[in-house]
């Protein structure tokens, strides 16, 4: 599952987080290098559309697995640039993704 996990509106900064069996595929198929960065250590990386490649934004990645997470389960969190049009662009991108879907209200905190 995927949510925007900083609110809506005008923001400079976004996070956009990410639970599950699939949290690890989706970094990898969305940054380059294409490889899980050390857990729990910010990296910067160009976050690119999985299907098209192109580059949608830059920004931190950061690698959670589980059990050590929020969740208990594989976890992935991206910093990005928090105008609309980066947001609704990545949110889109990890839609497209197999085994992804967005998060339910409440769903991160009940896993």
């Amino acid at each position: 599952v995927f949510a925007l996990s900083s609110g809506q509106g005008k923001c400079g900064v976004g996070v956009i987080r990410i639970s599950g069996e699939a949290a690890s595929s989706a970094i990898t198929q969305m940054t380059r290098p294409a490889t899980l960065p050390s857990p729990r250590q910010a990296v910067l990386r160009p976050i690119l559309h999985p299907k098209t490649e192109e580059v949608l934004d830059r920004g931190l990645v950061l690698w959670f697995p589980g059990p050590g997470s929020f969740t208990g389960e594989d976890c992935v969190e991206l910093q990005v640039h928090g105008g609309s049009a980066v947001l609704t662009a990545l949110l889109q991108a990890l839609g497209e993704l197999p085994h992804l879907r967005p998060a339910l209200p409440g769903e991160f905190t009940r896993r």
